[in-house]
């Protein structure tokens, strides 16, 4: 009698292992999901180069003269996107804006106060789709799509008091549109944060103008074009709401 209470009780413990085993505290912890809204902050470098054409006619016909400026500058701000992932596919799809301020300027003509043109980038943004292969808790994607931002001309020739009327002093701007594309890896750090390296490259097209004080003097007759684009590596943090 006394073996069979040891069997029966060693068979008790033996099922209360199992039922131990099977309940929720060696439960297999659940696959990491993408999906949901976000917000977020980030911060980088940018260069590249703006290109500045003069174009002359009437008075001036026929003329061209052209500048070239390599730009650089730091650019930060914030970002709000959100991204979808079904629970069967590594497959992360979403879309993702940003608005960001910018030091990013390139200089034509730099002698002094007196004589110096140049473009600056003021701010910029961009409302782009994301794509990417989820690894884990890693994300790398692809992004693309419209760019925006606010570009300002200055000029100065105060050194020449034979310029209308007592020379150049001046700065005109313009919001434009263009296209960004690139790519960058997203890894969760923490519960619902998740840290970014990103590089975007970003063409805001073409900006024809006319500066005030020659469009004042002698008007239609001397235009401004700007092009170029930049490159972008920043690093930022999501915080993800869900």
């Amino acid at each position: 009698m006394p073996m069979m209470r040891a069997i029966r009780l060693a068979n008790a413990f033996l099922l209360a292992g199992a039922a131990f085993g099977a309940g929720p505290a060696f439960a297999a912890p659940a696959a990491f999901n993408w999906s949901g809204l976000y917000v977020g902050a980030n911060g980088g470098f940018s260069g590249g180069e703006f290109n500045q054409t003069f174009d002359y006619s009437g008075d001036f016909c026929c003329s061209t003269n052209r500048d070239h400026a390599f730009s650089s500058g730091f650019t930060g701000g914030g970002q709000v996107g959100v991204n979808f992932q079904s629970a069967t596919s590594n497959i992360v799809a979403g879309v993702e804006a940003d608005f960001d301020a910018s030091s990013i300027e390139g200089t034509y003509l730099d002698f002094g106060p007196a004589f110096h043109s140049g473009t600056q980038l003021n701010w910029w943004g961009t409302v782009r789709g994301r794509l990417g292969y989820a690894a884990g808790r890693f994300l790398p994607y692809v992004t693309g799509g419209v760019a925006y931002g606010h570009l300002t001309n200055t000029y100065t020739d105060t050194a020449n008091g034979n310029l209308p009327p007592d020379g150049y002093d001046e700065s005109w701007s313009d919001t434009r549109i263009g296209w960004t594309i690139g790519g960058g890896v997203e890894a969760e750090i923490a519960h619902n944060v998740s840290a970014k390296v990103e590089y975007l490259y970003t063409d805001l097209g073409s900006w024809r103008s006319e500066d005030p004080q020659n469009a004042a003097a002698y008007p239609g007759e001397i235009h401004n074009t700007v092009t170029g684009g930049f490159s972008t590596a920043r690093i930022g943090l999501n915080w993800k709401f869900n």
